[in-house]
């Protein structure tokens, strides 16, 4: 979306001067109390009267070049449209009624141009086709894509440009003014064609090459080679050199549209204030560029002002609605924050445009059925709000069949509602339930969810049920131990179930003592095999232990010793050696069997000193 502010100033220009000469009660100066720069309410002109039509064509475009797809919900409207592109010489053009036909039609085939109707009736509006032929990479910087609408309100304005379409034309229009206005995107964009199909493919190194080789005089040429290049600098991910040449752009004149990139360099280089302050420019200076409200809400995340990154999105959602990601990051951070009021309302929008969007998460449905559950514990049309929630979590089950992880929180999320309807004859054997689920994870499943699925349980007073899962928990992800029983201990200090949370480590810590003990009395009778899965059993509950190590790495040297052969025991009895050396310089501690045990393993290493090079493993 970094396009937005540069692409739009046209448009953004037309609103600001309508409503100051149509609408004087609207303050749209940088001193407006609302600090949005434009009334909810306020419309474009739509009669011809007020357009001046184009009569000539600065540049001459051979149409019959270019593959065109023309999407309109209304048959009559398609062919008239598909007339006038003939009129101008087009002749390979395709017809699309609904999105769903559109985007199968844009993933098959390369068109070189779009035209989209906004309002496509029931189903994907004009806005979700693009936010979805962007995401899946069906419109790429060489596709000229333009959305067409009869809408003229601001908020309908804002959300059929935010996706960045290269041209926003309302409706009426003429054969003279679709030439002009196409002529001139299409002509820019050919100028620099092989550039940008480079950038699209991500082959930056050919697009900077061949950029270098330009030399330009024209601003616009200028600025759709800035893009070009900055485009390139951030897929590399080099953002000092993309940094300085938004810095270049901004001595001649502010633009918002690099002030922006400009924040977002800061912003993946960690430089939280200097990002803010770039952000916070726009917002003072152009108050309808809405995604500087974004990534001044996200870099205040980073900063750890939560408020103030929930207020920058409210004045956003307010100029701009129509907008899912924006919705869905307001959700989820007030959700966080126990704003359930912004929560509520941000997450059924955020239902409601999903629905056919290529964004739909099943997180939206999750927020708002803990909102609903939040009420229903709180006494507020409790079994109403309950029964609600219950739907809700029935409909987003279709979108967590594939995911392990959300289906353990949506489970997690009917206990609560079930608990609050009264339902809880069966709750012990659900919270089992739920507790398998979390140890039959798979082995790259994260952490990050079932933590946030226990800490929603405490924060909205269901403790006893997050204790439950506690178990579950250590023991899915006993190979990271000490971070887990931390995180956990986080969620649980202060509650009444503190202390029991305490005695559950303690328990668990037992077992691992049990499994190291378990492997040393298989070692003593030879049974190296099933003394070392006991000894990898303990490190993984406890990876920092050095005893334990020590202990697995003597049962690995004498097996060795035996068998030489095993070049893949071989290889890791060596690694293990080094991944303690480092445990013991980290923890500054000393253990007089270590190099003795070293020097054993690095002996049996030997063997295979030559062909470990290529493992990056260097033998003494």
């Amino acid at each position: 979306m970094g396009y937005l502010c540069e692409k739009c100033s046209a448009i953004l220009f037309v609103i600001e001067r309508f409503t100051k000469r149509h609408m004087p009660s609207i303050n749209t100066s940088n001193n407006s109390s609302n600090n949005t720069g434009v009334h909810s309410g306020a419309f474009l002109p739509r009669s011809p009267k007020e357009i001046n039509w184009p009569q000539g064509d600065s540049v001459t475009v051979d149409f019959s070049r270019y593959k065109t797809l023309i999407i309109d919900d209304i048959q009559c409207y398609r062919f008239a449209l598909k007339r006038i592109m003939e009129e101008l010489g087009a002749t390979d053009i395709d017809l699309a009624s609904n999105g769903p036909k559109a985007i199968e039609m844009m993933a098959a085939h390369n068109y070189d141009l779009v035209l989209s109707d906004y309002n496509l009736g029931i189903g994907q509006s004009g806005q979700q086709i693009l936010e979805e032929a962007r995401h899946c990479g069906y419109a790429g910087y060489s596709t000229v894509y333009v959305m067409i609408t009869a809408e003229n309100e601001i908020h309908m304005v804002m959300s059929a440009i935010e996706y960045r379409p290269d041209s926003y034309i309302a409706k009426p229009f003429n054969t003279h003014f679709l030439r002009h206005r196409l002529s001139g995107v299409i002509e820019r964009k050919r100028r620099f064609n092989e550039i940008s199909v480079a950038v699209d493919q991500k082959d930056y190194d050919f697009a900077l090459t061949q950029i270098g080789q330009i030399e330009v005089f024209d601003n616009g040429d200028k600025m759709e080679l800035a893009k070009l290049e900055t485009a390139a600098y951030m897929g590399m991910g080099d953002y000092l050199n993309a940094a300085k040449v938004f810095r270049d752009l901004l001595k001649e004149k502010f633009s918002p549209w690099a002030m922006l990139g400009l924040g977002r360099c800061h912003f993946y280089r960690a430089n939280y204030n200097k990002a803010l302050d770039a952000f916070k420019a726009i917002i003072d200076r152009q108050p309808m560029c809405v995604e500087a409200n974004d990534w001044a809400a996200r870099t205040l995340v980073e900063m750890e002002e939560p408020e103030q990154a929930i207020n920058m999105l409210l004045k956003a959602v307010e100029v701009s609605p129509r907008h899912i990601l924006r919705q869905q990051a307001l959700a989820k951070l007030s959700i966080q924050e126990g704003d359930y009021e912004h929560a509520e309302k941000a997450s059924k929008q955020a239902i409601k445009m999903g629905r056919h969007s290529c964004f739909q998460s099943a997180e939206d449905f999750i927020t708002y059925a803990r909102v609903l559950i939040k009420k229903a514990s709180t006494g507020r049309g409790n079994i109403a709000a309950a029964k609600e929630a219950m739907d809700v979590l029935k409909e987003v089950r279709p979108l967590a069949k594939k995911d392990p992880e959300t289906k353990i929180r949506l489970a997690a999320m009917k206990l609560m509602a079930d608990n609050a309807l009264g339902n809880v004859a069966h709750m012990p054997s659900e919270l089992e339930h739920i507790r398998d689920m979390i140890e039959d994870l798979p082995d790259d499943a994260s952490d990050d969810e079932i933590c946030t699925m226990t800490r929603d349980f405490v924060d909205d007073g269901q403790d006893r049920f997050g204790m439950v899962l506690v178990k579950g928990i250590i023991h899915r992800f006993s190979d990271n131990m000490n971070d887990i029983v931390q995180e956990l201990h986080d969620i649980f200090d202060g509650t009444n179930y503190e202390q029991e949370f305490c005695t559950i480590v303690k328990e668990e810590q037992e077992k691992l003592s049990d499994e190291n003990q378990r492997g040393m009395e298989l070692y003593h009778i030879g049974k190296y095999e099933q003394a070392m899965e006991s000894f990898s059993a303990a490190l993984q509950l406890l990876p920092d232990s050095i005893p334990i190590g020590l202990n697995y790495l003597q049962c690995v040297v004498v097996y060795l010793e035996q068998d030489l052969e095993n070049e893949p025991l071989c290889r890791f009895g060596y690694q293990l050696q080094q991944y303690i050396a480092d445990m013991i310089e980290y923890q500054q501690v000393h253990f007089e069997r270590f190099p003795h045990l070293r020097k054993r393993m690095r002996n049996l290493a030997r063997k295979y000193k030559k062909s470990w090079n290529k493992f990056g493993l260097n033998i003494a």
